[in-house]
């Protein structure tokens, strides 16, 4: 089901074990109840975006393997903890051995090389997840729960879906030749449209060359399928202290990338804005909009109201 080639890895200089985007609720208005396949980059700002979206199928893709060995930390440590305290307590100093247990477990059927690198990836990453994990579990606007960790309906759902077999990381170069189509692939087969398509803030490193439009036409999707981005720049107004989230339809985008003058992101959005079709001014601060009409943040405040 979940099979497919996947891209190289690259070496990375930077491991981003966690992210610093900390206002994916102000998306929730726009994926609640999706459905479908979910794709996305980073690590687990993914299972609260998925999360809320309701995906039946969830594909995690980076091309750094420590960040791929970091979901499999995530996948193992998740299934063993039947709530999301469990689970943090699961990366203190004082559990160490326990999870890594926990872990060895899990991945005695891989190869020694790839088990070892699995756990010495959790030892490393564990002080640094375990901050991290501490403000996710905290994390909230107003009287709202928004992430998963701090949400145990989002937890639940996420923890389901990998002991479903329902989510699979995999190393993948957005502009690569393999992970986005075995995506593709993968969904055609199933008979599931992809929903969403979250790249953070990734774009900003890549042009939009060939095969990056061919893979996102790889991604089957219907008129309810959105891709999700952040943009780090002065010049747009921040949800957060670093972040700009923006939504567009994927039929927006493909069509768009169909048109070369947008060789990458920016020229895309000079020209989105010139056309009259991006919308930096929807109510919501930090959020903008192209080629959507705006939402009520009221219409994402009960992100599981649809099961």
């Amino acid at each position: 089901m979940l099979a497919g080639p996947e891209d190289s890895l690259i070496a990375t200089p930077i491991h981003y074990m966690k992210s610093n985007e900390v206002r994916h609720d102000v998306f929730f208005p726009y994926v609640a109840g999706k459905g479908g396949v979910y794709v996305g980059v980073g690590s687990d700002q993914n299972y609260t975006l998925a999360a809320a979206a309701g995906s039946e199928l969830i594909f995690l893709l980076d091309i750094d393997q420590s960040v791929v060995d970091l979901h499999r930390c995530y996948e193992a440590l998740i299934e063993a903890s039947p709530d999301p305290k469990t689970l943090f307590d699961r990366w203190k100093a004082e559990s160490e051995g326990d999870s890594a247990k926990i872990l060895e477990t899990a991945y005695a059927g891989l190869p020694d090389a790839e088990r070892k690198r699995i756990v010495r990836l959790y030892r490393a990453a564990r002080e640094t997840v375990y901050v991290h994990l501490d403000r996710v579990y905290r994390r909230r606007q107003g009287d709202q729960p928004t992430a998963w960790m701090s949400n145990p309906e989002m937890y639940q759902y996420i923890r389901g879906m990998f002991l479903a077999d329902r989510v699979r990381m995999m190393a993948g170069d957005l502009t690569g030749p393999n992970s986005l189509q075995s995506v593709g692939a993968a969904a055609k087969a199933m008979g599931l449209p992809v929903r969403v398509v979250y790249f953070s803030n990734a774009e900003e490193y890549f042009d939009y060359n060939k095969q990056f439009v061919a893979n996102v036409e790889a991604l089957a999707g219907d008129e309810q399928s959105l891709v999700l981005r952040t943009i780090y720049s002065k010049k747009w107004v921040h949800a957060d202290q670093l972040w700009a989230y923006q939504v567009q339809p994927l039929s927006d985008y493909r069509t768009r990338l169909g048109d070369r003058k947008n060789r990458s992101r920016n020229p895309m959005l000079r020209y989105a804005e010139i056309d009259g079709t991006l919308n930096k001014d929807t109510g919501v601060k930090g959020l903008s909009l192209i080629a959507l009409a705006p939402r009520s943040p009221a219409e994402g405040a009960q992100t599981f109201a649809h099961r």
